[in-house]
């Protein structure tokens, strides 16, 4: 039987290996997968992010935090965020507010997929976290994520609408307030899925 776990490798600037750790939920012979990694420009910690997968709540989304020298875990989360159903990272950003923020999605309970944002503290505390469902109860879905000079986050991905298919979702959020700022979408030409 395969199975995977979310393996970090980190080289140094010369091209030599530095190190090799892996995570993994608590059901065996499983599926987990990391998606992004981010370095944390106020402390230097090598940040990753995905999904493992859990006996009990099904898979979680993940983030965990290693000394970018020797890879020791500093710190890591699963989040199961709206019942015992699959929730995943996709990408990760911080900042020198000591700040990480990813998005992903959480899959609800008759809406599918809802995209996700959750902002983090540096020990991996949530401070605030935002979801958003569209119109079509279906799946919604970040997969990339900036932040701009003023601390801004912009949160990319799909919404799935009535008689659309999917269309593009991108979303200004204040990490600050916890709030967004602005949601806008776009519909190319012949309501097709556009992502």
């Amino acid at each position: 039987t395969e199975y995977y776990s979310v393996m970090t490798v980190a080289w140094n600037d010369a091209g030599v290996r530095q190190f090799v750790n892996f995570q993994a939920g608590t059901k065996s012979n499983s599926d987990n997968e990391g998606d992004a990694v981010v370095i944390d420009p106020a402390t230097g910690n090598i940040i990753v992010v995905g999904y493992v997968e859990n006996n009990i709540s099904q898979k979680d989304a993940l983030v965990a935090a290693y000394t970018s020298a020797g890879g020791v875990l500093v710190w890591k989360k699963e989040m199961n965020f709206k019942g015992d159903f699959t929730s995943s990272y996709r990408s990760v950003v911080t900042d020198n507010s000591l700040r990480a923020a990813a998005v992903g999605y959480a899959v609800v309970e008759n809406d599918e997929r809802d995209a996700l944002i959750a902002v983090m503290d540096n020990s991996g505390q949530t401070s605030c976290t935002y979801t958003f469902n569209g119109s079509n109860d279906e799946d919604d879905e970040f997969n990339a994520i900036v932040q701009d000079a003023a601390g801004f986050i912009y949160a990319a991905g799909y919404t799935k609408t009535i008689d659309e298919k999917s269309n593009y979702l991108l979303i200004k959020y204040n990490p600050a307030l916890c709030d967004t700022v602005w949601t806008r979408q776009y519909n190319y030409s012949a309501n097709q899925s556009d992502r």
